[in-house]
């Protein structure tokens, strides 16, 4: 029983449907597993190009629209919108088409053949005739292995530009129907590639053989969880240096999702319980940093009007602060938040009661204030923080929002609230 269907189907529109839009400059701006996030036009940095641009890769993958009709309404959306764009006309349709309704037809695939890899454990790799053929991908074509061999997570498809190569699952019957056998373990090689010549940025970057630059392997355990088990590393750190305003709202977007949001609150809660555990030299392997939420958009639209303008929209917590509260717990409980409520801080950083500024502080400071949970927290806004970087894996200095703290509050400090601090959002 081979695995086969038509073009469009309820897998592949569900994969597209959960993009967010990005304005980027360049095809460099949104790399490997980003692509599973974030829709874009390499060089389309502006809202009404990048929206009319969606709706026209929608309707292509909904309606299994051709590359012809999709190049009409790009014509159309170029000339109401003025965009200027590199390269000619026919080159870019086809690559904003071919990587947006391949990538998506295969990516639901993907999600498929996953599901059904107990009852058909043999996939193969079918190579596709486009214009420009990789002589790699042409070398696979035919190639079967298991489903579970390593090599799908570097060449499930597609891993290169207007690639149209996809795969077909068997099982025993298929095989022996067709006289075909598992094919020899293929080696995975890489190759050096020199990227960003033209946008003046060159550096040479290392891939696996076949691939472009800004395709990256498969996590598999990603994807059977619903490839948003990574809401922080790959969502929000994404949105760390975006306009405050814009991240505000496109993590809000994802976030009102509830399986995205269980998943985020469940990563949370578990560094949280890992931190809380571990000791000594064990600590030292606790993640350092997590991205946690967002400074509401209504909450940054007020900084700016009194120009303390947050960097980023997004608010971190690190190991150190997480300790200090964890170690407060113990020593004071009777006024340290409780234990629970740093699990759920995903969930209670979209809930508060009112949000306060605070202006006695060298670093202008946010009160998150929570009535029913008798708390408060504090986030520093424009604090430093240390990322690594997810292209090169090294340690990037940013300005984020950081939670610093956080307390039970009295009766006598809501009255204090009132009288001296500025309320930004909610009621007291």
């Amino acid at each position: 029983m081979t695995v086969q269907s038509g073009f469009s189907f309820e897998e592949q529109v569900r994969y597209f449907a959960k993009k967010l839009n990005l304005p980027t400059d360049s095809y460099l701006d949104v790399l490997g597993e980003e692509h599973d996030y974030f829709f874009m036009v390499a060089g389309a940095n502006r809202n009404e190009v990048l929206l009319a641009f969606r709706q026209a890769v929608d309707e292509a993958i909904e309606r299994s629209g051709t590359l012809e009709e999709f190049r009409q309404r790009f014509d159309e959306i170029v000339a109401k919108t003025g965009w200027q764009y590199n390269g000619g006309r026919n080159w870019r349709t086809r690559i904003i088409y071919d990587t947006n309704v391949y990538a998506a037809y295969n990516r639901g695939r993907l999600q498929q053949h996953l599901d059904l890899a107990d009852v058909m454990p043999y996939w193969e790799y079918q190579h596709n005739d486009n214009a420009h053929p990789r002589p790699f991908h042409v070398q696979l074509d035919g190639t079967i292995r298991p489903a579970n061999d390593p090599f799908w997570r570097y060449y499930y498809p597609i891993k290169a530009y207007g690639c149209h190569c996809t795969v077909i699952a068997h099982d025993e019957d298929d095989l022996k129907a067709m006289g075909r056998t598992v094919s020899p373990p293929v080696e995975i090689e890489f190759e050096e590639k020199l990227v960003g010549v033209r946008s003046g940025n060159p550096r040479t970057i290392n891939l696996p053989k076949g691939y472009d630059a800004g395709f990256a392997p498969h996590n598999f355990d990603n994807l059977k969880a619903g490839r948003l088990d990574s809401v922080d590393k790959v969502l929000m750190q994404k949105m760390v240096t975006a306009d405050p305003l814009f991240a505000s709202k496109a993590v809000n977007d994802l976030l009102v999702q509830p399986e995205i949001m269980a998943l985020h609150a469940r990563a949370f809660q578990d560094w949280v319980k890992q931190t809380a555990k571990a000791a000594g030299k064990e600590l030292a392997n606790v993640e350092n940093i997590k991205l946690v939420g967002v400074i509401p958009a209504e909450v940054i639209e007020q900084l700016n009007a009194q120009k303390i303008a947050p960097t980023s929209a997004i608010i971190a917590m690190d190991k150190g602060n997480l300790l200090h509260a964890l170690r407060e717990l113990k020593e004071n409980a009777q006024i340290a938040v409780p234990l629970d409520f740093w699990e759920n801080l995903p969930n209670k950083l979209k809930q508060p009661t009112a949000i306060l500024l605070e202006h006695q502080q060298d670093t202008p400071t946010l009160l998150f204030v929570y009535e029913q949970a008798g708390a408060k927290i504090a986030v520093k806004i424009n604090y430093d923080a240390k990322l690594d970087d997810r292209v090169s894996g090294k340690g990037k200095k940013i300005l984020i929002n950081r939670l610093v703290t956080g307390s039970l509050v009295n009766s006598q400090a809501w009255e204090d609230f009132a009288k001296s601090y500025d309320l930004l959002w909610g009621t007291l």
